[in-house]
């Protein structure tokens, strides 16, 4: 039976065929779950374990009854496939049965909405077992007999209650907050979000398939001095719908001329520069079939790269070209945030941006994070910013594949710096596994002085160590994105910072930052068995491919 398109809010241009996706994610939730808890505990004859998930509530704005666009709770949608608010999720453990309740509609919302799913439809379109109204789930053989064996109820949030559901004085367990059981299933979907499976890589594939198109469509179409920043927003989101990806991953940043200096400029409000030599920074990506893409690409608006912005670039490019090879299972991402600095630095001293000491010497006052205020990517799959382990799971799950390996720990543990000698591991050798206890930083040669106060707050980043901690892993889907920003706020601290002073080109920062904004590139990468796969390759990067795309006759003209 054919199933009618009723979602509220669907996020594809084009069917996305997430059902079994959906069943497969689960089972693997379950095997996870039981893998944290131990099958005993969870298939209790006596206590029945089941999982409850609430989707996002249909809302209207304040005061009127215009509806929102809603987006669905991304652990939810991972385990159902639903993106239509209003649901609920079960699933009995015991029996294996999976369980929507369907919300009860108005009388009148065929004559305003559409046709009216049945549960029969509903339970074809998502491929689960059981779908019911709230007032038939008391029915259901998970909660028929919860007198007699009260079930333990496994949520994401243990704040919320089940009485809503299910009427009358039904007796039911929700593990409390605090207790083992109340972050289980949270522990469970996020260890399985973490690695992607190959249905869920394809869809991120095509995100980033369209992603790039809409990239190239901005490219080809600005001009010195016409239009401005929303108008190239409204291309980007209109090349992305027209491929069949309705909505954002997140709000895009078309970030001109001064504007690239703010990390997460989204007003997209400002003409677009006049001077043909200044930039555009373009922070922008489709989500298809609630999978997210994330690509950033910087360009002159005159299509060819000159002076000051030419070195920025080029300085930022250099960092990534360098670093992407690195990427390979068995990279600590901390190994490889420290190793991102050390190239910018190493950038930053070479063209004269900074002075006076060594690399290291650089990095032990932390000027890095002057011109690099951000970390060096994160993972992406359902949520742009997507999910990951807490720093203490993080490192117990890789001490777990260490001890998994028969590979000599102190032999598989080469450094970043020995591999990026090395280069590109050459035919079929397996790639050097990096850990970060290999990696203690060289000493100075000669003591440096500690900077006289933090004056940069929050934003010294060099020794506080990334929230993304994890040991990569073949399915995982990372960002790599350097950046090269000229911010006031961060040059203006230090260079009042007598400690930090000496260290600073000043006269050669002041000139690059009176022209340059930021420059940052960004790249979606999967990480592979034998080292890595870059998605979004096909917007250019290298300065020739860009001027060659930007000059090139197919270049739209305005209106076009």
């Amino acid at each position: 039976m054919d199933a009618p398109a009723f979602t509220t809010a669907g996020r594809g241009g084009g069917p996305v065929p997430y059902a079994a996706l959906a069943k497969a994610n689960r089972a693997r939730v379950v095997a996870q779950l039981r893998s944290l808890a131990g099958a005993a505990v969870l298939d209790d004859p006596a206590s029945p374990t089941l999982l409850y998930l609430k989707g996002m509530p249909s809302s209207t704005r304040p005061g009127t009854d215009t509806e929102n666009v809603i987006r669905q709770e991304s652990h939810f949608y991972y385990m159902t496939g639903v993106e239509a608010p209003d649901y609920h999720f079960l699933y009995d453990l015991q029996q294996d049965t999976a369980t929507l309740v369907m919300p009860t509609f108005p009388a009148d919302y065929a004559l305003w909405s559409g046709p009216v799913p049945t549960p029969e439809q509903v339970r074809v379109r998502y491929g689960v077992d059981h779908v019911v109204h709230v007032d038939g789930i008391a029915a259901l053989p998970c909660l028929r007999d919860a007198a007699t064996k009260p079930p333990c109820v496994l949520t994401l949030d243990p704040s919320v209650r089940l009485d809503h559901l299910i009427p009358g004085d039904r007796s039911y367990y929700v593990a409390p907050r605090g207790s083992p059981e109340a972050s289980l299933l949270q522990r469970a979907i996020v260890r399985c979000r973490i690695v992607k499976s190959d249905g869920e890589l394809e869809l991120l594939r095509e995100a980033a398939r369209i992603s790039a198109a809409a990239h190239v469509a901005v490219m080809r179409a600005v001009r010195p001095g016409q239009g401005d920043e929303g108008m190239l927003q409204a291309l980007f989101e209109y090349e992305c719908s027209r491929r069949g990806a309705r909505f954002q991953a997140y709000s895009p940043i078309i970030a001109g001329g001064r504007n690239g200096s703010f990390l997460h400029y989204v007003r997209n409000d400002q003409p677009v520069p006049s001077d043909g030599a200044q930039m555009l920074l373009v922070d922008a990506a489709c989500e298809y079939g609630m999978y997210a893409c994330d690509i950033t690409r910087t360009f002159p608006v005159g299509g060819t790269f000159t002076g000051d912005y030419r070195l920025v670039y080029a300085m930022t490019l250099a960092v990534q070209e360098q670093l992407i090879p690195l990427l390979r299972p068995g990279l600590y991402w901390e190994d490889f945030h420290r190793e991102a600095m050390r190239l910018v630095v190493a950038q930053l001293l070479e063209h004269g941006l900074l002075q006076g000491g060594s690399v290291e010497e650089l990095m032990a006052l932390d000027l890095g994070a002057v011109f690099f205020p951000h970390g060096i990517g994160h993972p992406i799959g359902v949520d742009v910013h997507d999910v990951f382990l807490s720093t203490a799971e993080a490192a117990s799950e890789s001490a777990r594949t260490s001890a998994n390996t028969s590979v000599d720990s102190a032999a598989s543990m080469t450094s970043v710096a020995a591999a990026r000698d090395r280069g590109a591991c050459p035919g079929n050798d397996p790639p050097p596994l990096l850990a970060s206890a290999s990696m203690p930083p060289a000493p100075p040669s000669a003591p440096v002085p500690p900077p006289a106060s933090n004056t940069l707050g929050a934003w010294r980043l060099q020794n506080r160590k990334p929230r993304f901690r994890h040991q990569l892993q073949p399915g995982m889907v990372v960002t790599v994105e350097p950046g090269i920003y000229f911010v006031d706020l961060l040059l203006d601290n230090a260079m009042r910072d007598e400690s930090l002073k000496p260290f600073i080109n000043i006269d050669l920062v002041q000139r690059l930052r009176a022209n340059v904004g930021g420059v940052r590139i960004e790249d979606c990468i999967i990480i592979t068995e034998s080292g890595y796969e870059v998605i979004t390759g096909d917007v250019p990067k290298t300065i020739a491919d860009i001027e060659a795309l930007m000059a090139s006759p197919s270049r739209c003209p305005r209106g076009a």
